[in-house]
């Protein structure tokens, strides 16, 4: 998700030079139709951006507010190897945070049912 961010927002300071360039050559020459439209199009592109920086945003609180009702209802066995498979996740990947080790005491049951219906639950 960290990488998606930084797209948009690579792509989107892209768009704000874009965007003074043609304010630029509109100002120079009013009259010029093709950097009229071009502006609107920037503009328009800069919007949607925007929506999208927004609609991740929200996606984000979600998924975390999801995940803290989920972590509830896992038993431990599953938390330790969460734990396990984050610290071993590669930490020298671009944008990486820094894996901070969950708590894992849980008095959920550990059977395969148990945690089947945890899992279609919160899918």
């Amino acid at each position: 998700m960290n990488e998606f961010l930084a797209d948009l927002n690579e792509e989107k300071n892209m768009m704000e030079k874009q965007l003074k360039k043609k304010e630029t050559t509109i100002e120079k020459n009013p009259e010029d139709k093709e950097a009229a439209y071009l502006l609107e199009g920037i503009n328009n592109y800069l919007d949607d951006i925007e929506k999208l920086n927004s609609d991740v945003e929200f996606l984000q609180k979600d998924k975390n507010a999801c995940f803290s009702e989920f972590d509830v209802d896992v038993p431990s066995p599953v938390k330790e190897v969460r734990n396990r498979r984050m610290m071993n996740h590669s930490p020298n990947k671009k944008n990486a945070t820094k894996f901070t080790p969950q708590l894992t005491e849980s008095d959920k049951p550990t059977d395969m049912y148990y945690m089947l219906k945890v899992n279609c639950k919160y899918r």
